[in-house]
């Protein structure tokens, strides 16, 4: 059977995240490079192990995160582990903190799909009252929800594909318990922050 467009990956990350992690960089190549101009190498090589540790744990925990939605369910890249989630195990999808997946007895929060702070709701409420003026759905819709949230963007997507799925007759009504989820944990991601934070420690301490 050929792809459709609605089964066609998507792959979602946070772009307010990716902006920080670049911050990150930037900030961390100017420190090095002022220690160099001020302090000499040796203050450099001191500090070294720290200014990594910062540009590193900036790609595992802003930039590396992902979401990606296919023909076979939820795959959740987080900062230390994927959870793979079956189309026939999902049971309900949350945004109130953050994108929150929900399993039969789980739930598995969604890193690069947080929840909008008080400021990027409000824009994000005004915005869709704006488009959907006159309807029951602008005053109802919670602020995690906003098609302009990261949160409610990838809550739209996901409903949309289960939604799809549900009305064709494609999932297993009331298979939900007996499909398992997939946990993989990040094992270079778990080396790399916690053998980094205590190197970054000690040239803290030596420094």
């Amino acid at each position: 059977m050929p792809l459709t467009q609605s089964d066609a990956p998507v792959t979602l990350v946070s772009r307010f995240n990716r902006v920080l992690a670049v911050l990150f960089w930037i900030v961390c190549g100017a420190a090095a490079i002022g220690l160099v101009v001020t302090s000499g190498t040796r203050s450099y090589l001191d500090v070294v192990p720290l200014v990594v540790y910062i540009g590193v744990s900036a790609y595992f925990v802003l930039w590396r995160p992902s979401l990606t939605v296919d023909a076979d369910g939820v795959h959740i890249e987080n900062v230390t582990r994927r959870i793979d989630v079956p189309w026939n195990a999902l049971v309900h999808i949350d945004t109130k903190y953050a994108l929150t997946v929900h399993v039969p007895g789980r739930a598995f929060a969604v890193w690069c799909a947080p929840a909008p702070g008080a400021t990027g709701a409000l824009r994000a409420s005004r915005d869709h009252r704006a488009q959907a003026r006159g309807t029951v759905e602008a005053d109802i819709v919670r602020p995690g929800d906003l098609p302009a949230t990261e949160s409610g963007r990838a809550a739209g997507i996901i409903r949309e594909r289960w939604h799809a799925l549900r009305d064709s007759g494609a999932l297993d009504a009331g298979s939900a318990h007996e499909t398992p989820t997939t946990t993989t944990w990040n094992i270079p991601a778990l080396a790399v922050l916690s053998v980094g934070a205590i190197l970054a420690i000690l040239s803290i301490a030596l420094f």
